[in-house]
C-alpha cells in the first residue's frame, strides 16, 4: 500500500483552467488600464471577474482516496 496518493491528471482541463486565467489577467490589466488613463473599464473588470470565477470551476485532478479506487476531484 503506498502511502503517497496517486492522482491523475486531465491535461486538456488543465490547459481550459490556464486559458481561462490566463484570460481574466488579460481582461483585469485592460481593465486598471482603463482606470487609470481616466475611462471607464468596469466592462472589462467584470468579464476578467467572470474568467476567474469559471476558472475556479474547472476541476482537473483526480486523487485517489480510497484503496478500492474511489477517485475524488480535486
Amino acid at each position: 500500500m503506498s502511502r503517497t496518493p496517486e492522482v491523475i491528471i486531465n491535461k486538456p482541463l488543465q490547459y481550459v483552467k490556464r486559458t481561462l486565467v490566463g484570460g481574466g489577467l488579460f481582461f483585469s490589466g485592460a481593465s486598471f488600464i482603463h482606470f487609470a488613463v481616466g475611462n471607464n473599464g468596469i466592462i472589462q473588470l467584470l468579464i476578467g471577474g467572470a474568467l476567474f470565477w469559471l476558472a475556479s470551476k474547472v476541476k482537473y485532478k483526480w486523487v485517489k482516496e480510497f484503496e478500492v479506487g474511489g477517485f475524488k476531484r480535486v
